[in-house]
This record gives C-alpha cells, structure tokens and sequence, in this order.
C-alpha cells in the first residue's frame, strides 16, 4: 500500500509539476528580427519606449532570450550610476518578478554564455551583435 501511494504521488507530482525552463538560449538577430516581423516580440525600439515609461534608467545592453517565450535580458543605468538588471516578456513588455523562475533561468544563461564568450574571444561582443 505504501509503495503504491509513493508511486502514485510521484507521478502525479510529475504531471502537475511547474514546468522547468531550463533550455533557455539566446537568439541570434536574424532570429529576433524574425520574430519580431511575426509578432512574437516587440521590435527594440519598441522596448525602449516601454523602459523609459516604467523606468528612470538608461538602456546600456539589451539580449534576447527564448524559453517558453521570448524575453529580453535589459541592464540599465540607474541615475545614481549603478547598473540594474531586468528580464521583460518581449511580446508583452512585462517586467518579471526577480524571483519569477524564468528571471533566474535567463540570468544564468547569460552568466554562462558570457563565460564562454570571455574565454573564446575578448572582442566577440554580446550574442546578438554578431550574428
């Protein structure tokens, strides 16, 4: 009976589990232009407008992000100086909650790939600059 109740609630904790984002990569600009002439992300001019009317900060960085949706990776300058960082739904223009799972999934994807861009090439640029 105890075997079967543990096997029973692990399954269904499987099934209703939220789901894990952990293939979350960045998008080329071919590819973000493409979306964003489908309508599945807002063009970064667009951005701008929405980061300037819910934020004192300057844009410095902009990144795209896919995992179930596109997300932008945003660093701002702060007008103290200090620089922030933001993760916004690219269709929406929704800021995410710094605890949202996804902030945390798209923040270490960014740490990683800057790590491999550090050790490939100091002059290789963010993701999208490149491509």
């Amino acid at each position: 009976m105890k075997c079967t109740l543990l096997s029973t609630t692990l399954i269904l904790s499987g099934i209703f589990a939220a789901p894990a984002f952990a293939d979350v990569r960045e998008l080329a600009r071919s590819e973000l232009r493409e979306n964003v002439r489908l309508g599945n992300s807002m063009s970064l001019s667009r951005l701008m407008t929405v980061i300037e009317s819910k934020t004192d900060g300057e844009l410095v960085d902009v990144r795209a992000f896919q995992t179930n949706e596109i997300y932008y990776h945003v660093v701002l300058k702060t007008p103290n100086g200090k620089l922030s960082v933001a993760v916004v739904n690219a269709r929406s223009g929704e800021f995410l909650s710094k605890r949202s799972s996804i902030v945390k999934d798209v923040l270490s994807a960014t740490k990683s790939k800057s790590r491999s861009n550090n050790s490939a090439s100091a002059n290789n640029g963010n993701g999208n600059s490149r491509n």
